[in-house]
């Protein structure tokens, strides 16, 4: 295996592979239970940066004929509360901005390598004291990227207060790269409440509107915690069928890379009658 095949992969890589590995064990059930798949297409992919801009609306994540019939599919990835949702898509917009302000320079810092951070990180502060902890995320990688060597994995200081760890992982490269890979500190192992969250995160969020269009419309969740379990998510949403758009036919939920059984039917109802 190459050096590049080894790199650690970004936070978007990885988006796209939870979304991929989740598409996968959908239409293996399905096809397992004698539907017909076809015509798979990923909308929101084409036009990446400007979901929910332009003049034809919202767009969805996925889209195939299930024996010949349309179906609209939205991609969430359940986080432990919505806070924790909210928080993973701040992050994910302060790395992005991270990786494009450093980027250039850690190619001219340290020629030959790729860079990757690892962190984890806790609840995020208010903005002020969120932009200097940036800053100071900012300036500790660049001192340490010049002595970063293949095969290092090196504690990195100072960082901020809602950094629990940072390390920098080096690998030589011909075309380098540089991204970050982390996860939220877990915050709670209330697994019923962490269920309800879930839900009511689901059914509050922009998921409605973009499914809108599709008379049989369907969410695939990714279990981002491996908790709760199915059937505690089940019963949360069996407590909230009255809220549930009357086109949605089915709530997927799937664990990520389990080698059996990953994907399990939390919700359903019939399609309905095309008018």
């Amino acid at each position: 295996m190459s050096q590049e095949e080894q790199r650690p992969i970004s936070q978007a890589e990885f988006k796209a592979l939870l979304e991929d590995g989740a598409a996968s064990d959908l239409f293996a059930w399905l096809r397992g239970r004698g539907r017909r798949i076809e015509d798979i297409h990923w909308p929101d992919r084409g036009r990446r940066g400007r979901k929910g801009k332009g003049d034809d609306g919202k767009t969805v994540d996925l889209t195939f004929l299930e024996d010949g019939r349309p179906v609209g599919v939205d991609i969430v990835e359940l986080h432990e509360s919505a806070d924790h949702a909210r928080q993973n898509a701040e992050m994910t917009r302060i790395v992005g901005e991270i990786e494009r302000d450093l980027r250039p320079q850690l190619r001219e810092l340290n020629p030959g390598h790729g860079i990757a951070i690892s962190w984890v990180l806790s609840w995020l502060p208010p903005n002020d004291v969120l932009q200097r902890g940036v800053e100071t995320v900012k300036r500790t990688i660049l001192e340490a990227a010049p002595a970063l060597r293949d095969g290092d994995r090196v504690d990195l200081e100072p960082r901020p207060d809602f950094v629990r760890e940072m390390h920098a992982i080096c690998w030589s490269s011909a075309t380098p790269r540089f991204g970050f890979v982390g996860r939220h500190a877990e915050q709670t192992g209330r697994v019923g409440e962490a269920a309800a969250s879930m839900v009511e995160s689901l059914l509050s969020s922009s998921k409605p509107a973009q499914l809108q269009a599709f008379p049989d419309a369907r969410v695939l969740a990714i279990d981002r915690v491996v908790m709760p379990f199915a059937d505690e998510m089940e019963a949360a949403l069996g407590a909230q069928t009255a809220r549930i758009p009357s086109n949605w036919t089915a709530i997927y939920y799937v664990v990520p890379w389990r080698p059996a059984g990953s994907i399990t039917v939390v919700w359903s109802r019939p399609p309905r009658a095309p008018s």
